[in-house]
């Protein structure tokens, strides 16, 4: 009961980069959403973005700030006055954080102040090791992952007992199915396979590309959907790839799109071919929807995807492994039910939007 009346008494400031489309201004909502009931105020602040929207809609004041990722010195003097006014202003007791820049500068600030600060992982990185183990000696940590804090641990030397694990979530809708015309079409004559996610080189689709042009050869009816955007010289790459391998016919690209959860629910199944990861957030949204996922081993997927009961995994870079995974996935509509009914069995029991909200005010309260 104390532990829960010294909650309602913090002042809570969100330290994102921006809240423009991403895994991490995600959470930063989801966290929001969960803390507002229990604390005295909660308020964010970035370089802004379309994500702004939904603090909007929960009547939480966003502070629009510079970009922390320019060095420059005038930059950051800005910044750090613009901290120190918002820290001051809304009577900060805690400074959570969202990334390595945005925990530096409250790190700094706090040589002469006194917030608790806390900071989410929310991907593996290894460089900077100085500055980087500066930052976060002291730090009270949540890694998105089993395999992000013991990457973290081993690579920093941070003390595992600061770190604690709150699984990623995804906040499952419950909206009515709604056609979409440019999938339409297709639905009758293809098993649909989709790709959600950036367009970008660590994301692994030049892998993608070549698995399905092993598949063109035994299998003309798969069509892979790839949802998202990204860099236009990349993605002008891509489409160079495809053309050469002739994989015109069995990829879609199908750009950007505000209702994932309703793509999900019109595919067969979801591929995630990435070369890094931390805990990605597609194979828990495909999986809080019922569809099983291919993916590859990068970072924190295995935590999510277990082989052969919720999905398949594969190598990072093997495309050859991944066509094969794809076509087993495709071909077999008994093994896909199966895949299936795990899928919706794990994302209840690890990473539903219950489970998160109660290991965020559980952390907090320890605090």
């Amino acid at each position: 009961m104390k532990i829960m009346e010294n909650l309602k008494k913090q002042n809570i400031l969100m330290f994102e980069k921006t809240m423009n489309l991403g895994g991490s201004s995600k959470v930063v909502l989801q966290l929001c959403e969960t803390l507002k009931p229990h604390v005295n105020n909660i308020v964010v602040c970035s370089s802004g973005g379309i994500n702004v929207k939904g603090l909007d809609k929960m009547e939480i004041r966003h502070y629009k700030i510079g970009d922390i990722s320019n060095i420059n010195p005038i930059n950051i003097i800005r910044i750090m006055i613009e901290l120190i006014k918002i820290m001051v202003k809304e009577k900060i007791t805690i400074v959570h954080t969202h990334h390595r820049i945005a925990t530096i500068y409250i790190k700094v600030i706090n040589i002469f102040n006194n917030v608790r600060i806390v900071s989410t992982l929310h991907g593996l990185f290894q460089d900077n090791l100085i500055i980087t183990k500066w930052a976060y000696t002291g730090v009270d940590i949540i890694a998105c992952g089993n395999e992000v804090k013991k990457q973290f641990v081993k690579f920093y030397g941070i003390d595992s007992k600061k770190i604690t694990v709150i699984h990623n979530t995804i906040q499952k809708e419950m909206q009515e199915e709604k056609d979409i015309r440019e999938l339409s079409k297709y639905k009758e004559k293809y098993t649909l396979l989709a790709y959600i996610g950036r367009i970008s080189p660590e994301k692994g689709l030049e892998v993608l590309i070549k698995a399905m042009a092993e598949i063109k050869k035994s299998q003309k009816n798969i069509l892979c959907v790839i949802v998202g955007d990204g860099d236009k010289k990349y993605k002008s790459k891509l489409k160079n790839i495809i053309e050469n391998l002739q994989t015109q016919d069995n990829i879609l690209f199908l750009g950007y799109r505000d209702d994932i959860q309703n793509v999900i629910r019109q595919v067969d199944c979801v591929v995630l071919p990435s070369y890094t990861e931390g805990l990605p957030l597609t194979p828990i949204e495909s999986f809080s929807q019922g569809k099983p996922v291919i993916a590859t081993k990068a970072g924190g997927t295995p935590e999510i995807i277990s082989h052969g009961y919720n999905g398949l995994l594969c190598d990072i870079g093997d495309y050859h492994k991944l066509a094969s995974n794809i076509l087993e996935v495709c071909e077999n509509q008994i093994l896909r039910n199966i895949l299936a009914i795990n899928a919706i069995k794990t994302y209840k029991k690890k990473f539903s939007f219950d489970k998160f909200q109660k290991d965020v005010i559980e952390f907090y309260s320890r605090l």
